[in-house]
């Protein structure tokens, strides 16, 4: 049995049932950080980035990297998450977050408002 759920039925037999909404009020919200998402592979984030940009062409020798990504919190399409990505040109490079989501011909990009993506993030260094 792992430790935390021998803690949980530990705290349930000792503390009552007001211990354990408690344990349960307290770990649930970590265990939902963990969840596993779906995201776009760099390629497919700079194509979707570029699109969303109107494929500017002077964007068009750039690269991306994708850091951290997370479930969207106010998601607007079906299995949105929302990332950190890295644009990586010649002279520079520049961090920000997107939000990405599937369509029928592949993954589509908009601006982010998601909180608590890491910045800078350590994934993208």
């Amino acid at each position: 049995m792992k430790t935390s759920k021998r803690l949980s039925v530990s705290l349930a037999q000792r503390g009552g049932p007001i211990a354990f909404a408690i344990l349960m009020a307290i770990t649930w919200p970590m265990s939902a950080l963990a969840q596993a998402v779906t995201a776009p592979t760099p390629e497919q984030a700079h194509t979707a980035i570029l699109a969303m940009l109107g494929n500017p062409p002077e964007l068009k020798n750039t690269s991306m990297r994708v850091g951290t990504c997370v479930k969207t919190s106010a998601a607007d399409h079906k299995n949105e998450v929302s990332c950190t990505v890295a644009m990586i040109s010649p002279g520079a490079t520049s961090e920000s977050q997107a939000d990405f989501y599937q369509t029928p011909t592949g993954w589509a990009a908009e601006p982010s408002g998601q909180q608590g993506l890491p910045f800078p993030d350590p994934k993208l260094q």
